[in-house]
């Protein structure tokens, strides 16, 4: 499993060598699909407490009264279909995450991967910069990416790019799907050890409105020292974490989409008490609707309950985050949302209350 990093650098220049012969092998087969999407926000900081800046996986722990116009995503990009079975696909990306030295969004390749279609039959395999398969069904059944992220892409526990190879299959008349995915575990850059990560995905989908999903990852970590062990030789300990979800949707026609996502983190030693490491769970639970009375109007709401740290001695770090929200479909492909995010905390350690973060929204998204 830990296969170095010259092998993916050895899978990416034959991605590109490939490319390369195919178009002019087979120039007169190419057609070509562009797509692209853009979302961002108004938004006003309408309350913060002064210590949410300083908090542990707070999400609105930006400054009170903040406001302004800001992109949180713009991408464009092209599929190359080379033949009816060959595929490839660059997307280049820039979000609220990177920015350059001049504080100006900086553009990155989110997507760059080639991919063999039906190549046994319902199989398919892609190299190169790839979305893990983690949140793949909770995401496209949340279908609000452009109002905030899946409970765990949001508290990172998963990366939503990597660069791997990866198998998609469907048994069952399409009701049963799986995808397997070894990755560097280092998202979009260069890798920089030896250590990868195994995803996972099988999904159910006995009937057209109602799926389930069990998926996760396996981290492969370095082993650290042991701190407290004085007597040689000195112990190391095992640091391999592992991310397990379930996922179960539920569509009535184009009215009602209810989603319900659990996950757990295993922290491998990740704790130090101060006389050993010890480890510990993460975990959450997401519950969200979608509710559409008229064609033009969908209702959003969503629930989200984190606890980051299981152990005993880790108190008052509990996070509930909720996002209401209300969409004007101006087109298919054009929305105009009015939101309210709020996040919850849990008394401090001195039993001091914490005010609600609350950040109100006009967010706008188009594709084409």
């Amino acid at each position: 499993m830990f296969l170095k990093g010259n092998f993916f650098n050895f899978l990416l220049s034959f991605i590109l060598l490939m490319f390369i012969l195919f178009q002019f092998v087979y120039p007169q087969e190419i057609r070509k699909e562009f797509t692209a999407q853009i979302f961002g926000d108004y938004y006003y900081n309408i309350q913060r407490d002064s210590l949410s800046t300083t908090m542990n996986y707070a999400i609105l722990n930006d400054p009170v009264h903040m406001n302004g116009l800001i992109f949180r995503r713009i991408n464009a990009g092209y599929t190359f279909f080379l033949s009816s079975k060959i595929s490839t696909k660059i997307v280049w990306e820039a979000d609220n995450f990177t920015f350059a030295t001049n504080n100006k969004l900086s553009f990155f390749p989110k997507d760059a991967s080639f991919s063999f279609d039906s190549l046994f039959r319902s199989f398919e395999l892609s190299f190169g910069i790839i979305q893990p398969p983690v949140f793949v069904l909770s995401e496209r059944w949340w279908s609000h990416r452009f109002l905030e992220r899946t409970i765990t892409d949001l508290y990172n526990f998963c990366s939503n790019r990597d660069m791997g190879i990866s198998l998609r299959g469907r048994f069952l008349s399409d009701r049963l799907l799986f995808t397997l995915m070894l990755g560097n575990n280092n998202g979009t850059k260069l890798e920089n050890d030896r250590y990868k990560a195994l995803y996972y995905l099988i999904g159910f989908q006995p009937v057209e409105n109602f799926i389930m999903s069990l998926s996760g990852a396996y981290y492969f970590r370095k082993k650290m020292d042991d701190l407290y062990d004085s007597i040689p030789p000195i112990q190391s300990l095992n640091k391999d974490e592992f991310l397990l979800t379930f996922f179960m949707g539920y569509k009535k026609n184009r009215y009602l989409s209810i989603g319900w996502e659990l996950f757990t983190f295993y922290n491998q030693h990740d704790y130090n008490t101060g006389r050993r490491f010890v480890s510990f769970f993460s975990y959450g639970s997401s519950l969200f609707t979608n509710f559409s009375p008229f064609k033009s109007w969908t209702f959003v709401g969503r629930f989200d309950y984190f606890e980051p740290n299981s152990y005993f001695k880790s108190l008052y770090d509990r996070r509930i985050y909720m996002l209401l929200a209300s969409d004007y479909h101006v087109r298919n492909d054009m929305i105009i949302s009015p939101n309210l995010l709020m996040e919850f905390y849990e008394k401090n350690a001195q039993g001091k209350s914490i005010k609600p973060g609350i950040t109100a929204r006009v967010t706008f998204s188009w594709r084409y």
